[in-house]
């Protein structure tokens, strides 16, 4: 999926990935929740590993080709579309 520098490859999230994911979690509910944002990491990498694996959940990562280990800052995703919670949102977007 990539054509050249800069670029990177969207892949299925792995275990590995969990601590930059549950990170991003934590910061998604903080500009949704304000000061009722639940920051519990156990709780937000312990949500995210449920959906792994799991039929019809996808948790997608952007990693670069060097590295193809770590996400990509700014590009994790583990939002599932349709969200359950807000069916009038836009689907999850690239945040790179």
């Amino acid at each position: 999926m990539t054509d050249g520098d800069g670029e990177f490859l969207i892949r299925p999230a792995r275990e590995r990935d969990l601590d930059v994911i549950t990170g991003f979690e934590i910061d998604i509910a903080r500009v949704s929740f304000g000061a009722e944002a639940i920051e519990d990491p156990e709780l937000h990498r312990k949500r995210v590993a449920a959906a792994l694996g799991k039929p019809g959940e996808v948790t997608l990562v952007a990693v670069t080709e060097q590295d193809n280990a770590v996400p990509v800052p700014g590009t994790a995703t583990s939002a599932p579309w349709p969200p359950r919670t807000s069916p009038a949102a836009p689907p999850p977007r690239n945040c790179s």
